[in-house]
């Protein structure tokens, strides 16, 4: 089962830009994972035609892989040096040359060129519905597809714009894929694959978990990444099937990758927090749980949110109270403030644990510190209307006052007075100001 907070994202708005085309696959063929790996079975009845010769020149392939590495000037060089003698395919790569630097208009010039030379060829059928769909011109890609399928039949290389078109269109990554793995098959030398089968991968990952095949979800993911280790979207896909299998280590691991890349996923990183911690305290790891609910807290969750597990971390605080008290019995001073400090992490606004550490700092000779938890408790105190009944107020004073801070004690008391002139420590605030040193 996938988690309950899964939400459908727009994995491929962010990538679908300029960049993405080029630097990931301009002239690359697909890995040997990727060719090996998804629907194999169901993309092999794909129907194939043959593919048009590629130029082996190695000028053509050096600017192909200088395009991969994101070395456009470099590609831009070879281009130059291969003039007319690339063929067809000379004005193809300067297209995606041109697309690259998102010059659309130069882009589909290039491919008009290429028109020119071979009218007929499916790469420039497949060229042209690839910026088109990139460029949210749909229904002029699939002018394209229509006019290279009756020109040229279904070569790989149509095949891959129409998986290209695909990954434009809602919901039909997993058909994308099988095309593409279709036509890897048919010529694992294709070039332009590295980057719709990273989106293929990663869209398909997405249905696999809609699906509940949270295993074979985590598989996609990896595909995608292992061809795109920058696309981050897919960790959050990642992130959400180790949590379907209850791998909560590595679904936060892979939730902290889509952080770093500026994707927000702090609610997937809570509630996968709070599963964890509940996983804990089943086998009574209390150090896990406690961990895990703490994160989720700093995450944002409210207690309300955080329900048993805002509950559990109030209980350990209270065992950890039950510790202090008794190494304050056997003299252990500095255990006892351990205790309470690890109680006021597990539940902050504990009022007991906030005055007991104070009274422990205090007789350690710790005024600052004690004055510290003093001065938080009060601020608690305050507002829940418990101040009037409560001698913090002048605890606080007199550790401020030996931490030779004196006319801050001053204000503390008077601020008592300001709030409850007549109040029952009302007199007693009042002596002690007499006291306190000028």
């Amino acid at each position: 089962m996938i988690p309950l907070h899964y939400k459908c994202r727009t994995y491929l708005a962010a990538s679908l830009v300029f960049s993405s085309l080029l630097y990931t696959s301009c002239g690359e063929s697909g890995s040997t994972q990727a060719q090996a790996g998804g629907q194999g079975g169901s993309a092999a009845k794909t129907a194939m035609a043959d593919s048009e010769p590629r130029s082996k020149d190695p000028r053509l392939e050096g600017a192909r892989r200088a395009l991969a590495a994101g070395q456009a000037s470099s590609a831009r060089t070879q281009l130059d040096q291969l003039g007319a003698a690339a063929g067809v395919e000379g004005p193809l790569c300067e297209a995606r040359l041109a697309f690259w630097n998102r010059e659309v208009i130069e882009a589909l010039a290039a491919v008009e060129r290429a028109r020119k030379i071979a009218p007929n060829d499916s790469r420039v059928f497949a060229t042209a519905a690839e910026l088109l769909a990139l460029t949210e011109r749909g229904a002029d890609a699939d002018d394209e597809l229509k006019l290279g399928l009756a020109q040229a039949g279904p070569t790989p290389d149509i095949r891959r714009a129409q998986a290209v078109r695909m990954l434009t269109q809602p919901g039909r990554g997993p058909e994308a894929l099988a095309l593409l793995e279709a036509a890897l098959a048919a010529a694992p030398e294709l070039p332009y694959m590295a980057w719709p089968l990273s989106q293929a991968y990663l869209l398909t990952a997405r249905s696999d978990l809609g699906l509940g095949e949270t295993e074979v979800a985590i598989e996609h993911a990896l595909e995608a990444l292992s061809l795109d280790p920058k696309l981050s979207y897919a960790y959050v896909v990642l992130g959400d099937g180790y949590a379907g299998t209850l791998d909560f280590v590595s679904s936060l691991e892979a939730y902290g990758k889509a952080a770093e890349a500026g994707i927000d996923v702090r609610r997937e990183q809570a509630d996968t927090h709070m599963r964890a911690g509940m996983a804990a305290r089943m086998v009574k790891n209390h150090g896990a749980a406690v961990a895990h609910y703490l994160a989720a807290r700093d995450l944002g969750l409210s207690n309300l949110e955080m329900s048993s597990g805002a509950d559990y971390l109030k209980s350990q605080a209270n065992l950890a109270l039950t510790a202090a008290a008794d190494a304050e019995i056997a003299g252990k001073l500095d255990l006892a403030e351990e205790h309470l400090e690890e109680a006021l992490r597990m539940d902050p606004r504990s009022l007991e644990a906030l005055d007991f550490l104070g009274s422990i700092r205090f007789r350690g000779a710790d005024f600052a510190g004690a004055a510290v938890a003093w001065e938080v408790l009060l601020g608690y105190e305050r507002e829940s209307a418990e101040s009037r009944e409560s001698t913090t107020h002048l605890n606080l004073a007199r550790a401020l006052v030996l931490g030779e801070r004196a006319v801050e004690a001053r204000g503390a008391l008077d601020a008592y007075l300001e709030a409850w002139p007549d109040g029952p420590l009302a007199a007693e605030t009042r002596e002690m100001i007499l006291r306190l040193p000028e």
